[in-house]
C-alpha cells in the first residue's frame, strides 16, 4: 500500500487520489506523538479506560469500509464527560471503519465486520487504537489550538528534499518549526514543533513531534 506525503514538509497526506506533486513510500508512517508528544502520559494511559464508556447513535456517513459509500450505520463515540479524549472531527470507531486495522498487527488484519459486531473486546480494541493513533488530539484542540493565521516571517535553511533542512514560521501569536535530518539507511528524522494547520479546519493544532522516522526519497 502506498503512503503519500509532502516533499516540502515531510507530513503524511491521507488520500486515495494523490496529486502529481506528492511523493510516496511503501513504509507506513509512525504514529505521531504516541510516545514522544509532551502529553504522552495522558494519551497512552487514558484511552484504555476511556474507551469503556461509549455511546452509540445512528449516523449518515461516507465509510471507507463500505467502499466509500454513504450509508446509515451506528457509530461509537465517548460519552460526553470524556469527550475531550475523543477526536473532535471523527468518531471513536474510525480505526475500524477507516480500515486502519489492515495496516496494523497481523492478528487483526483479517477481522470481518461480523467479528467486529459480535465482539465487545474487538470493538474496544479498535477504539483504543484510534485514540492512540491520534495523540491527545481532542484535548490538544480544545485547550492548545490557535486560530488560523499567516506567517509574518519565514526562515529556511538547507534543502528539504536532499539534505539537512529547517523551516521556521513566525506568526503573530504562534510559530512552527519543521526540520528533517538524515539518519542513514534511507531514513530521516522529521521534527514538527509548534502549531500546524489542517485542511478544512478553522484552528491550528499543537504539534510536539521531536522524533518521527520517515522513509527518505531523494528528489533529483
Amino acid at each position: 500500500m502506498k503512503h503519500y506525503y509532502s516533499p516540502h514538509t515531510g507530513e503524511g497526506i491521507k488520500t486515495d487520489t494523490p496529486s502529481d506533486w506528492m511523493l510516496s513510500t511503501d513504509t507506513a508512517p509512525p504514529h505521531e506523538g504516541m510516545f514522544f508528544d509532551g502529553l504522552a502520559w495522558y494519551d497512552f494511559v487514558a484511552p484504555p479506560f476511556a474507551c469503556l464508556f461509549v455511546t452509540r447513535s445512528f449516523k449518515i456517513d461516507t465509510v471507507k469500509r463500505y467502499n466509500k459509500q454513504k450509508v446509515t450505520l451506528p457509530r461509537d463515540n465517548l460519552v460526553h464527560w470524556l469527550s475531550w479524549f475523543n477526536t473532535h472531527d471523527n468518531n471513536t470507531d474510525e480505526w475500524w471503519y477507516g480500515m486502519y486495522n489492515t495496516e496494523s498487527f497481523e492478528f487483526c488484519r483479517l477481522w470481518t465486520q461480523k467479528d467486529y459486531d459480535e465482539s465487545k473486546v474487538k470493538r474496544w480494541f479498535c477504539r483504543v487504537m484510534w485514540l492512540w493513533r491520534n495523540s491527545a488530539y481532542g484535548f490538544s484542540y480544545a485547550f492548545f489550538s490557535k486560530p488560523l493565521e499567516l506567517p509574518i516571517k519565514t526562515v529556511e535553511y538547507g534543502n528539504e528534499a536532499n539534505s539537512w533542512w529547517l523551516l521556521f514560521n513566525i506568526r503573530p501569536s504562534s510559530f512552527q518549526l519543521e526540520a528533517r535530518h538524515p539518519l542513514g539507511f534511507g531514513k530521516v528524522n522529521s521534527i514538527n514543533i509548534g502549531w500546524k494547520s489542517h485542511t478544512g479546519m478553522p484552528r491550528m493544532l499543537y504539534a510536539g513531534r521531536v522524533l518521527g522516522v520517515r522513509q527518505y526519497t531523494k528528489i533529483k
